[in-house]
């Protein structure tokens, strides 16, 4: 049990003048971290000693170019990591009121402010997406008969392989993930809910025990991806080289790994460590990929390491804090269909023994297309106007075929006409 008043503890004495300073002291920033940062994303070069004198005294540097130089490059370390929405900027520079230190409650409001000062700028400058997901049924009975079918086509679960399709983009994901275990990459799948990330995963495993047999494919086995941690890869990785007996001390326990790898290799072997859900990886653990993906043998990488995950992992591979991992994983995003939406449509009725043509019109596809487009909106300050995605992700599609055969159905359509498809465009 907590002790009373614990949220009270004294975390940091307060040492600094300008508001700045109790922004780095809630975040536990240091000075070395700051530095860093503006080396790498702003181009601005400083000293710890320069910051410390700027925090704590509120004294800038004498020449003129190097003191704009450092303010802007303080200013947009706040913007960019939530200390301050960019309209209020200049409070980092204002006098701290306050007296009183930093305490864990302070420290743990602020945590949570920042979280959603960082959402709201993100979605600022980068949009958001604005979509209506079609609301989700299932295939009708009068469906099923009106079309003569026995199985719903558009299942969102795969239970063979002749079902899924793959496409140019598909083809190019998978061909991907193969090659980042033949050569030991690091690499990283984007892709909204829905765009088919998890079916390509399970393809190309069966793809790699097929054609690839001396390509040994690693998985965690936790199902909560938050439980991932360095012991559970290292579990993993004996798992899959058989290894049984590992001493109690971390070094040799590493130290065994890193020789059963090499030897798996040398005997002709490629390993790939495959994280599905990578969004939900903490940071701690995504710097001990990459500390895992660094192990190699001469210039022969001994694993190749592939992410995937939602479009949050885009978020959690911009932190300042995974910045060495960030610099060389190979990010790939997962498009939607686009173009190939009527051979995707085609594939899936010809997978249940459909006739395509018997089922939906060509027109009708067309309208699907218009149909399954969202809205990218930026904040007002960014000056940019909206623009349109395209959202005919497989999970959408899915969805809209469904809505469109039980209601072809219901109004006793031999097939699923232009005028039913136009009914979900959105103006």
């Amino acid at each position: 049990m907590n002790k009373p008043n614990e949220h009270k503890k004294k975390i940091s004495q307060k040492t600094w003048k300008i508001k700045l300073g109790r922004m780095m002291a809630n975040r536990n920033i240091t000075y070395k971290q700051l530095v860093q940062w503006l080396d790498l994303h702003a181009d601005v070069k400083t000293s710890e000693a320069t910051l410390n004198k700027i925090v704590t005294k509120s004294e800038f540097p004498k020449r003129e170019k190097t003191r704009e130089a450092v303010k802007r490059g303080l200013e947009r370390y706040a913007i960019e990591n939530g200390l301050v929405t960019e309209s209020n900027v200049y409070q980092i520079y204002l006098d701290d009121p306050h007296s009183n230190a930093v305490t864990t409650g302070s420290q743990w409001k602020h945590s949570n402010k920042t979280r959603r000062l960082i959402i709201g700028h993100e979605d600022s400058i980068n949009g958001h997406i604005v979509f209506e997901t079609p609301e989700a049924k299932m295939l009708t009975p009068r469906a099923r008969q009106h079309f003569k079918v026995l199985s719903d086509p558009w299942d969102n679960e795969i239970y063979s392989i002749d079902h899924v399709y793959l496409g140019t983009q598909q083809r190019y994901v998978i061909e991907s993930i193969i090659n980042c275990a033949k050569v030991g990459t690091l690499m990283a799948i984007v892709g909204e809910c829905g765009s088919g990330k998890t079916v390509m995963m399970n393809f190309t495993i069966e793809e790699i025990r097929a054609k690839h047999p001396n390509i040994r494919v690693i998985r965690p086995a936790r199902i909560d991806k938050k439980q991932i941690a360095s012991n559970t890869i290292s579990e993993a990785i004996c798992r899959e080289l058989n290894i049984s007996k590992l001493p109690r001390s971390s070094e040799d326990r590493d130290a065994i790994i890193r020789e059963e790898l090499t030897r798996s290799c040398n005997a002709g072997n490629r390993h790939i460590l495959l994280i599905d859900e990578g969004h939900r990886l903490d940071e701690e653990t995504i710097k001990q990929l990459k500390v895992l993906w660094e192990l190699s043998e001469g210039f022969t990488k001994l694993i190749g390491i592939c992410i995937i995950g939602q479009t949050e992992l885009d978020k959690v591979l911009n932190s300042m804090n995974v910045r060495e991992f960030a610099y060389r994983v190979n990010k790939l995003q997962v498009p939607p269909l686009g173009t190939e939406l009527k051979e995707y449509i085609d594939h899936k009725l010809k997978a249940a023994n459909l006739v395509p043509e018997k089922v939906i019109e060509p027109a009708a596809i067309e309208k699907m297309q218009q149909a399954l487009r969202g809205i990218r909106k930026f904040g007002r300050t960014t000056g940019r106007p909206d623009e349109m995605v395209d959202m005919s992700y497989p999970l959408n599609v899915n969805t809209l075929m469904k809505n469109l055969m039980n209601e072809a159905a219901d109004v006793g359509e031999e097939r699923i006409t232009a005028e039913l498809a136009e009914e979900y465009v959105r103006v």
